[in-house]
């Protein structure tokens, strides 16, 4: 709309300075997800019927993961896969690992040589017995799954589950990362916000809360995009305290304040008493016809905080569109904060 026009002279108002606070935020939903790889592979044939771990828990060497046909598959450290029955005679870097594994379970107290002798033989039958199979002294090939690195917290693939069935070489569990990887998904009409990287962001879990940053923004294959958060640092979000975020297979849902703009402290003036000069500069004329240059610390569209004026001056305000008005204009500063 054009600007109206009057024989009438605009009359200022004028606005007493208090001190108050500017900044803007906006808020979203973030979620932690934590990343997953395939851990260990199956080395039996049947139908699960039973699973033993809890879903994102730690499990070591010689736990349970869940068993085929009723019979318990274990799992242990090591980097070769299992791939045959092991029995006395056999040799192999894959008896070690059953050796080290009945080691820690304290089955056997020689030093492991990949030598499947009678001390082994021994001790098998010793750990059979502990998880409720024949004690035959020969570990058929798919009582055993082995991991590169043990401890690690886990979770079963999506094809295990009680009443499936599984074959030899079927990954079997997934290792989940110790820290969660937290985004915040954005819509289609706030993708804009991609350029809000490195904006400070407070994330939030029930009674805690973590300082943040936005890394940078992601869409993938399928268009859908979302901000990834690190710490200041560079760290993960929940820093120390990503133990006490409970594990979920889906994602954890956060609450999320992004600062689009900082907080700022001072003398508060409303936008309409702001006039910039030709070359930038900025300032206001007080009620006594001075102009005071000023510097603008921060500002929310409509009221801004300023540096170069004191509280308590009366400054004036310039009528929009040919209004008037022939009282002073009085705010009282602590309405303002």
């Amino acid at each position: 709309m054009p600007p109206q026009t009057s024989d009438e002279p605009i009359t200022a108002r004028s606005f007493t300075v208090g001190t108050g606070t500017v900044g803007s935020s906006a808020r979203y939903t973030a979620v932690a997800e934590w990343p997953t790889e395939p851990l260990v592979t199956g080395a039996s044939a049947g139908t699960i019927t039973e699973i033993l771990v809890d879903s994102g828990g730690e499990v070591t060497s010689g736990d349970v993961l869940y068993s085929v046909g009723l019979r318990p598959v274990v799992i242990a450290e090591g980097t070769v896969p299992a791939f045959r029955d092991l029995q006395s005679g056999d040799r192999g870097a894959d008896v070690a690992q059953l050796q080290k594994m009945l080691v820690e379970l304290g089955h056997l107290t020689a030093t492991p040589d990949g030598v499947f002798g009678a001390g082994t033989t021994t001790a098998v039958r010793r750990w059979q017995g502990d998880v409720g199979v024949s004690r035959t002294g020969v570990v058929q090939q798919g009582d055993l799954v082995f991991a590169e690195a043990l401890p690690a917290r886990v979770v079963l693939a999506d094809e295990v589950e009680v009443g499936s069935r599984i074959e030899p070489g079927t990954t079997v569990a997934l290792s989940v990362a110790e820290v969660p990887e937290v985004t915040i998904p954005l819509g289609q009409d706030q993708r804009a916000y991609g350029a809000l990287t490195g904006t400070p962001v407070v994330v939030e879990f029930e009674d805690q809360a973590w300082e943040a940053v936005v890394g940078e923004a992601v869409t993938t294959d399928t268009g859908e995009s979302s901000l990834t958060l690190t710490a200041p640092d560079g760290g993960p979000v929940c820093g120390a305290d990503c133990a006490d975020l409970p594990f979920t297979v889906d994602a954890l849902r956060l609450g999320a304040t992004v600062v689009i703009e900082p907080e700022v402290d001072g003398p508060l003036v409303p936008v309409s008493a702001l006039i910039t000069g030709p070359d930038g500069t900025v300032s206001v004329r007080t009620e006594d016809g001075r102009t005071v240059p000023v510097s603008i610390l921060g500002s929310d569209g409509a009221r801004a905080v300023v540096e170069g004026l004191d509280v308590g001056t009366v400054i004036l305000l310039h009528g929009e569109d040919g209004a008037t008005t022939d009282q002073p204009t009085q705010v009282d500063p602590a309405a303002e904060q």
